[in-house]
């Protein structure tokens, strides 16, 4: 059952323009956004690999990556219950 919804899910977001729209934007963001997060930013003697500066940055990816897991996986979940097939999703194992 996992494998059939697996399957359905790859198919649906390969035609879906926004698959597309969240990849390119994390490919610029990871080619050029991590880069140009600390340029032109005075921090004094604190490396650009300091321990905080790598927290900063991973917080802010992190935050970004919540936002878009949510918008990607709502549309699954809103499909389910549209179709009203959550209570057999969510009760029995996959």
């Amino acid at each position: 059952m996992w494998y059939e919804i697996f399957k359905f899910e790859l198919k649906y977001r390969a035609g879906r323009p926004e698959t597309y729209m969240f990849f390119a934007f994390l490919l610029l963001f990871s080619v050029v956004g991590v880069d140009f997060i600390f340029q032109g930013v005075e921090i004094g003697l604190m490396k650009k690999n300091a321990p905080l500066v790598i927290g900063k940055t991973m917080g802010a990816i992190s935050g970004l990556c919540m936002i878009m897991v949510s918008m990607i996986m709502g549309v699954p979940v809103l499909r389910d219950y549209q179709y009203q097939i959550n209570g057999l999703l969510f009760v029995n194992p996959l």
